[in-house]
């Protein structure tokens, strides 16, 4: 598995040691989750020095991504910070917006916003992608939902984040092959799935009650998942999107344990 230091979860952490992390973690690869207040140059120039590849940069702003804020000035400036990071790929995330209350409508304004933002990516050497997002009025969630919104932007291609599209679809193994041919990236995550609602869980689409869980220890089977990517893409990278519920293994700690882990899957 070809990891990659998803720096969201060491948010807490200076960049400098995010960097060193991933680098003591033998992750290969960093997603910089915004440019955490930093020079994206300066970014570049650490994951450069540290041998590091920037393998996506995400935007990470749930307000600013929404419908009615502006998210086309928020696109153009982290286009920019992808540019200046040298990496060839940016998620946008399509986060809900909370004054749409209808999933058809939602995932229309932000196939519009697609449609839009891609070809502006691609010409300026900088892919775009998108994920499924795990809220439970995430209007991109599911694999035909995802499947949708991919043939209707050609020049769109998929994040493909395990975890999130099974707050929706469980089906892990068939969303996968449904939407194989557009994957460029991986963000692997984990839950805790109960009936019933407990102090950290959150609702979700299928109906079931969602809390964080580490990497291999939740209820989904993420081995057997793995198990039936195809070969050739088992070279992507894959983001580690995972924090200790329990907040007793700190994040350096937890992901060169993962690391050590998930490397030879």
């Amino acid at each position: 598995m070809q990891l990659c230091m998803m720096t969201v979860m060491m948010a807490n952490y200076a960049v400098e040691d995010i960097v060193k992390t991933a680098v003591e973690c033998r992750m290969p690869a960093i997603d910089w989750i915004s440019c955490h207040g930093k020079d994206p140059k300066y970014l570049k120039r650490l994951c450069d020095d540290a041998g590091l590849v920037i393998a996506a940069h995400t935007i990470f702003s749930q307000e600013a991504l929404t419908t009615g804020v502006q998210p086309r000035e928020c696109f153009l400036r982290s286009l920019a910070d992808a540019v200046a990071l040298g990496t060839h790929t940016m998620m946008v995330p399509p986060f809900p917006d909370d004054s749409i209350a209808d999933l058809s409508e939602a995932r229309k304004r932000w196939i519009d916003f697609y449609a839009w933002a891609a070809p502006i990516g691609k010409a300026a050497g900088v892919q775009i992608t998108c994920e499924p997002t795990g809220f439970i009025n995430s209007p991109i969630t599911s694999a035909d939902e995802i499947r949708e919104t991919l043939d209707a932007v050609p020049d769109l291609k998929l994040t493909f984040d395990v975890g999130n599209m099974a707050t929706a679809d469980m089906d892990l193994v068939g969303g996968y092959q449904k939407l194989k041919d557009a994957i460029v990236h991986f963000h692997l995550k984990d839950w805790t799935i109960t009936d019933q609602p407990t102090a950290i869980s959150d609702l979700k689409r299928t109906g079931k009650h969602f809390a964080n869980a580490i990497i291999n220890r939740g209820a989904l089977a993420l081995r057997n998942w793995w198990i039936n990517v195809d070969p050739a893409q088992k070279n992507l990278y894959v983001n580690l999107e995972t924090s200790d519920p329990q907040n007793v293994i700190p994040p350096h700690e937890l992901m060169k344990m993962l690391s050590d882990e998930l490397r030879n899957w």
